[in-house]
């Protein structure tokens, strides 16, 4: 029983120590800290976005020019290199990559809608990325979220703050009081809401970074087409003001960017996901504290407006 005290009470001193933004290990929860937080985590889906829409129209650009590429004769001298033609059938080969361009332009849409759908469901309340980043239509923002969290598991979440916590001792009480500012359930509270939101919201996140490694994929493969001798030489003339195979280069660099620019949301999420418990289950404890000295004054207000008589 001392052991298994010993490790509850360690967990929960040390329960925020990993996020950054806490000021050696301790959380410091303030209105800068909170919408510094909020602030990383819509550059992070700016980026995201940004980099979508450049891949996108250099995929357009490059499927422009082999759509212009299949009118072409391939029978002139330009393309006729000795028995080459006999060999390849330069038209499959560029219908071939149009189709690959196509895929491309369509896990690119998959990629976007995964971050603009309403996919994080909870408490009936649906989200998306965009929404979270503040830039939604409605008021659904990281607090509400939270919100709806704690409501959805309300029964769950106490039950099981107050079995982690039966057993810690006075002594053990206050120093959690003294480090986190708040009741050692409440500290617990702060990790089960932040643990559920995590839940939910990662497997979206996961879904889109895994869209972005076949994208990058894809567009490493479609960049070694671009590069063949053959394709490279019809669509050299395409009127643009770069080739589609510096197009492709450049798709290759935008999606690689993308992967990071994506890993680094799911680390910008995990911070404002803590903010954003931290902050909700703050209000409720402060709100629980206003309610019962409300109470109290009406208890005593009460007490004093009783005549004499009746004591």
């Amino acid at each position: 029983m001392k052991l298994r005290k010993s490790i509850l009470f360690f967990w929960l001193m040390s329960v925020f120590s990993f996020n950054r933004g806490f000021a050696s290990g301790y959380p410091v929860f303030d209105a800068a800290n909170w919408l510094a937080a909020i602030d990383r985590f819509y550059q992070g889906y700016d980026q995201v976005m940004n980099s979508i829409e450049m891949i996108e129209q250099n995929y357009q650009m490059i499927q422009q020019a082999y759509e212009q590429a299949k009118s072409w004769s391939f029978n002139s001298p330009d393309f006729n290199d000795g028995d080459l033609l006999h060999s390849i059938d330069i038209r499959d080969e560029i219908k071939d990559a149009s189709s690959q361009i196509n895929r491309q332009l369509n896990n690119i849409r998959k990629m976007r809608d995964a971050f603009l759908n309403e996919n994080i469901i909870m408490n009936g309340h649906r989200y998306s990325f965009k929404d979270l980043a503040g830039l939604g239509d409605k008021d659904e923002t990281f607090l509400d979220f939270a919100k709806d969290v704690a409501e959805a598991n309300k029964n769950s979440f106490v039950s099981a703050c107050e079995a982690l916590c039966e057993d810690l001792s006075e002594e053990e009480e206050e120093a959690i009081w003294s480090k986190y500012g708040m009741a050692p359930q409440n500290v617990a509270m702060v990790n089960e809401i932040n643990k559920k939101m995590m839940e939910t919201a990662l497997p979206m996140l996961a879904e889109a970074s895994e869209k972005a490694q076949k994208i990058r994929q894809e567009a490493e493969e479609q960049q070694a087409k671009l590069e063949n001798s053959i394709v490279k030489k019809v669509m050299n003339g395409n009127g643009q003001d770069i080739t589609p195979a510096e197009a492709g280069q450049a798709n290759v660099m935008l999606t690689q960017r993308l992967c990071v620019a994506i890993k680094d949301i799911g680390a910008q999420l995990r911070q404002v996901c803590t903010f954003a418990a931290w902050k909700y289950t703050t209000e409720q404890q402060t709100k629980k504290i206003e309610d019962s000295v409300k109470n109290k004054r009406l208890e005593n207000d009460n007490q004093s407006s009783i005549p004499e008589s009746f004591n």
